[in-house]
């Protein structure tokens, strides 16, 4: 039997997610404050959307050639591995 290596992000997927809090919200409302409770979310999210082009990225173009790059911002969560 191979061993499974899966990614953080594929554990994060939104539907895992959804699922996790719906589950434990009355865990983590019993445990934090409702501000960190949204902090943690807020957190995941940003993490999830880390380095998709869709969401965010920047413009680089060099001002003697006029190449230009493309670069996805990261999250710059503690949560991610970038």
């Amino acid at each position: 039997m191979g061993i499974s290596i899966y990614k953080l992000k594929d554990v994060f997927t939104i539907h895992n997610t959804v699922n996790f809090f719906k589950e434990y919200t009355p865990w983590f409302s019993k445990h934090f404050s409702i501000d960190h409770f949204w902090h943690i979310c807020h957190n995941i999210k940003r993490f999830m959307e880390c380095r998709d082009f869709k969401k965010n990225f920047a413009t680089f173009i060099c001002p003697k050639c006029s190449k230009t790059a493309v670069r996805p911002n990261t999250c710059k969560s503690k949560l991610c591995p970038t």
